[in-house]
């Protein structure tokens, strides 16, 4: 009855709706109370209607209040439209900035999703609010702001201070106008510039602004001191972090920010033996990337450091980056270093290494290295060795669950068999075979032998004829090659001509 009185008054209540629900009311002694509280409902009590006055004067309160905010918003623009220059002349001060200038920024950030970034490099989205005119005045505004103002940096805050001011947010958004409005803006720019711009990019959140690789190209130098300057400063703490942001940052920045400071943060690291493993993460992922001189130096480091720790999560990090140079070394210290172990200890190093070296389905980004054939098939070895699959975890599909260093080592240990029945040639089909002979692979061999016979079935496929080619060799009983192995072929082929004419 409640639900049929609900409908009939949401349907401007017709009559025919009405005389239904009236004859169905008086079939039930319930309904009919229920109709009849409908028709003749209580009076309300004295609290009732307190409470309903007091939301009516709130909601009229805030009716006017909205009304003349957005009066005071068409009056705030309309005086900008006629005068848009008065934009361009305002300053920022050790108090502050014109209110002006940061009610229209922060029109302008609530374009854009501001907990992703605070790099706005357009005034494009407020333009049909505010005009052309003051749109372009606006960028003026904030591209003049980035210069006066001063931010305040990460390294001279404390430890547990995360917020940033809104000026500082501002004056990023001036520098990302800049950048996209002014051709060829950060050759242009004094070193003084250069460092303050460099300070505003340390700021951004979520990784550093686009524009900074342009600034690395253009002030190397300016970039470098800045971007060491906040490094250093978070090395410096006497309690390690839970978070490196600056090294965060650095470790996704693009190729030409990461080799700027890779040799750098490299001699860093070759000084200090005590980084904790979440400083120690990025700083390695940095120089492994970034260097270009000096690798088998960097390789020989971090097997030193692998071969003289004993943490687990330490020499892993240490041995996955030694893994991306020289994978031969790597493997014969990681070999080394399992036969000094119980096989707990075993499984709790390579759980470390191996998704450094294979990457995971979260972080494939650190996959594909490139590994000699050798040390590839000796890795698949120990994989199945040392992560056994009998003590997988079972996780519950539907249930939710995060995870850890077993589930990344499982993931590892599939694409590292992944990588080794995916590399062409009669190498992997032997070793396919040699796998199949394995006590600890728990693959059936049946399995195994197929893998093998499908890499060997591919392996033996040249490349698809085209229609020409097919009537170049019915003509000179010869096609041209179309690819690396058909390429191989012919001149293995050339060669068996050679030896027969040199012995015939």
């Amino acid at each position: 009855m409640n639900t049929a009185m609900q409908l009939w008054r949401h349907a401007d209540e017709p009559p025919d709706l009405f005389s239904q629900i009236d004859r169905t009311a008086r079939s039930d002694v319930a309904m009919q109370d229920a109709y009849n509280t409908w028709l003749n409902p209580p009076p309300p009590s004295a609290q009732s209607v307190a409470q309903e006055r007091e939301i009516n004067e709130i909601t009229q309160r805030a009716a006017a209040a909205h009304a003349a905010r957005d009066q005071s918003w068409l009056e705030f623009i309309d005086g900008l439209r006629k005068d848009p220059n008065q934009l361009r002349g305002v300053r920022p001060t050790a108090n502050g900035v014109d209110k002006r200038l940061y009610h229209l920024w922060l029109l302008l950030s609530q374009t854009v999703d501001a907990n992703t970034c605070y790099a706005i490099d357009s005034v494009a989205p407020v333009e049909p609010m505010l005009g052309a005119e003051v749109a372009a005045a606006l960028r003026d505004a904030l591209i003049q702001h980035w210069r006066l103002w001063r931010p305040r940096l990460k390294s001279t805050r404390a430890t547990d201070e995360h917020q940033i001011n809104s000026l500082d947010c501002m004056g990023i958004a001036g520098v990302s106008l800049e950048a996209r409005t002014r051709r060829r803006w950060a050759e242009q720019l004094s070193p003084d510039e250069a460092i303050l711009a460099a300070n505003y990019a340390t700021l951004e959140i979520n990784g550093f602004p686009s524009w900074f690789a342009e600034l690395a190209g253009a002030k190397p130098a300016e970039v470098r001191s800045v971007l060491f300057r906040e490094v250093a400063a978070e090395l410096a703490d006497s309690e390690p972090r839970s978070r490196y942001e600056v090294l965060e940052d650095l470790s996704r920045a693009d190729n030409p920010i990461v080799e700027l400071m890779a040799p750098a943060l490299f001699e860093e690291l070759w000084r200090r033996e005590d980084l904790a493993p979440s400083a120690l993460r990025p700083i390695l992922s940095i120089v492994v990337r970034g260097l270009r001189e000096d690798r088998q130096r960097l390789a020989e480091c971090a097997i030193a450091r692998f071969n003289g720790t004993g943490e687990a999560r330490i020499g892993g990090l240490y041995l996955g980056a030694a893994f991306a140079i020289d994978s031969a070394a790597a493997t014969d210290a990681l070999m080394a270093r399992l036969d000094t172990l119980q096989a707990g200890a075993q499984t709790a190093l390579v759980e470390q290494i191996l998704p450094s070296v294979f990457g995971t389905d979260v972080r494939s980004e650190s996959a594909r290295l490139v590994l000699t054939f050798a040390s590839l098939e000796r890795l698949v070895g120990v994989a199945f060795r040392t992560i056994r699959v009998e003590e997988d975890r079972n996780r519950i599909s539907g249930h939710g669950y995060s995870p850890d260093e077993r589930d990344d080592a499982e993931q590892a240990r599939g694409a590292a068999l992944n990588q080794l029945v995916g590399t062409p040639g009669r190498s992997t089909f032997n070793a396919i075979y040699r796998l199949a002979g394995n006590p600890d692979c728990p693959i059936p061999g049946t399995r195994l032998r197929e893998l093998a016979r499908e890499r060997a079935a591919q392996d033996s496929e040249s490349a698809p004829w085209l229609p020409a080619e097919v009537v170049a060799f019915e003509q000179t009983a010869e096609t041209a090659p179309s690819t690396s192995k058909d390429l191989q072929r012919v001149a293995l082929r050339r060669l068996n001509d050679m030896q027969l004419e040199l012995l015939h």
